[in-house]
């Protein structure tokens, strides 16, 4: 019976052990929101570097496609399939002052005070990293976002086909 009892316990032990390191493991947000479900680009660039992510996607094939452009002139236009996994990935440099002068115009969209969290069929994702924040907003419907963000979205997007363009 003590045998029993040990081997419940120790079990029980083992179970919890692995059940709290789990979260961590699934590359849990601080929202609890788990990132490998969500379409998510790694990136590779020093904890200083502002990122962000401009995508959409979803529907019948659940493809997701868009950019990511960084601080230090890292600009990357991918694809991912509905499991999240890379089908297509461009990278390219482009000078940093360029990727900058989209941030600092983002600055001015009024889109931090609008924290958006829509999502449908085909939706639209921005996503904002610091070393100390990220910031997501999703959408379906663009009169959902403030106009001048709409303007900068579309905008951010033609500038980094562009850069994609003029790099191959």
């Amino acid at each position: 019976m003590r045998r029993i009892l040990l081997g419940i316990l120790g079990a029980g032990i083992l179970v919890m052990g692995c059940t709290t390191n789990r979260g961590s493991m699934a590359n849990e947000t601080e929202k609890g929101v788990r990132v490998n479900k969500l379409p998510h680009v790694t990136t590779t660039n020093s904890a200083t570097d502002t990122v962000v992510q401009l995508y959409s996607g979803g529907g019948a094939t659940g493809m997701f496609s868009g950019y990511l452009f960084s601080s230090n002139g890292e600009v990357r236009h991918f694809t991912r399939n509905a499991v999240g996994q890379t089908v297509q990935e461009i990278r390219i440099m482009v000078a940093p002052d360029s990727t900058r002068r989209l941030l600092q115009r983002l600055l001015t969209t009024g889109i931090f005070s609008h924290p958006i969290q829509r999502t449908g069929n085909m939706t639209s994702y921005f996503v904002f990293r610091t070393a100390q924040h990220t910031f997501r907003v999703s959408w379906v419907n663009d009169a959902d976002v403030p106009d001048d963000f709409r303007e900068w979205y579309t905008q951010a997007i033609k500038k980094c086909q562009e850069w994609i363009q003029q790099n191959q």
